[in-house]
């Protein structure tokens, strides 16, 4: 134990020394700022639609009015309507004429919009026409949650998983690297492979000093940004976990290298796979079964159930099942080659 404090407290001191922490505390600082003070809570953009109500008795109006729709945007007068539509290039024009048993709608797009949302479009204006004429029947379908309803997410609260996975869990992948070939550069190894600690011991103290400080990263940030009322028994769990992972593939991947400019070659592929999981956690519906065996997967969605929970049961076992085993794998890995390249040969 005291030979892993000693070399923990050295490793400190090149961690200090370097001014790596004062790039962590920047990025930090502007990840608070971007999530309280600049990125939205809501990215819903106001529909620019025009309606043209041309019906017997104008049928249409107060069925808009009712629905919300804005005085602004419902015509009376055709030239009115159409003018509307040529100053507001990006807006969609809907026109109803005839009466209520024999209506005809017509939808004037300006090739921004899709088939797909056309359609969706003429199904609504097929609703709307049935409450018109009170023809609505009862619905044919039920819903039943499997789960109390969740409030939803805002925008730029839901960024923040992203960044604890990619900013604070894969910090240790890249400032491990910095620090092994600080050392290779300094000769510090040399003088450790001399030393009575071991391969152990090296490795441990690389994984503690940058756990720690991805944990001291990440509460900072998380309780700047989303406050106190999370789970942060499961989310220090996670950030932990895959902290010691990514920690451990950078150093294994670094000691392959002379310099840190052939890593950024490998570390752009590496991280690239991680990232693909991002993927899954913006278009939920796409997840395949290899998104869900990198490990960044677990983490990510693990850590956006600990900051907002959707009321899944039994969710975390999965997760640190797979974070483990992992963490089990790339140790076993990072020994053999630490031990080969560096104890050994000083590379």
């Amino acid at each position: 134990m005291k030979r892993f404090i000693n070399l923990f407290k050295q490793d400190t001191r090149v961690i200090i020394r370097s001014g790596l922490h004062y790039a962590v505390i920047f990025v930090s600082v502007m990840f608070i700022i971007l999530i309280n003070f600049v990125i939205p809570e809501s990215l819903e953009v106001k529909s620019n639609e025009f309606f043209y109500d041309g019906t017997q008795g104008k049928i249409l109006e107060p069925f808009l009015l009712a629905g919300g729709v804005e005085t602004d945007s419902i015509f009376s007068n055709y030239d009115d309507f159409i003018g509307a539509l040529e100053e507001n290039g990006d807006s969609i024009g809907i026109q109803l004429e005839g009466s209520a048993e024999n209506a005809r709608f017509t939808i004037f797009s300006q090739n921004t919009e899709s088939i797909k949302n056309i359609n969706l479009e003429e199904a609504v204006l097929e609703s709307i026409l049935e409450n018109i004429r009170g023809t609505v029947g009862p619905p044919n379908y039920r819903v039943e949650n499997l789960r109390e309803e969740a409030p939803p997410i805002p925008f730029n609260k839901n960024l923040i998983p992203v960044f604890l996975t990619y900013e604070v869990v894969a910090l240790g992948f890249l400032l491990i690297a910095v620090m092994i070939f600080q050392e290779k550069a300094e000769g510090s190894i040399h003088a450790y492979r001399v030393s009575s600690s071991g391969t152990a011991i090296y490795i441990l103290s690389k994984v503690a000093i940058f756990t720690l400080i991805a944990v001291l990263y990440g509460v900072i940030t998380t309780v700047s940004t989303a406050g106190f009322n999370i789970d942060y028994a499961v989310l220090l769990l996670l950030m932990i976990l895959a902290s010691i992972f990514m920690t451990l593939l950078g150093l294994l991947v670094s000691i392959f290298f002379k310099n840190i400019s052939e890593f950024l070659f490998v570390t752009f592929g590496v991280l690239l796979i991680m990232q693909l999981p991002a993927i899954s956690y913006i278009n939920p519906t796409f997840a395949p079964g290899f998104i869900k065996w990198i490990p960044m997967y677990p983490v990510l969605f693990g850590l956006r159930e600990a900051l907002f929970s959707t009321g899944k049961q039994n969710y975390l076992f999965p997760y640190l099942i797979t974070l483990i085993a992992g963490i089990v794998i790339i140790f076993a890995a990072c020994y053999f080659a630490v031990r080969k390249r560096l104890m050994r040969s000083g590379l």
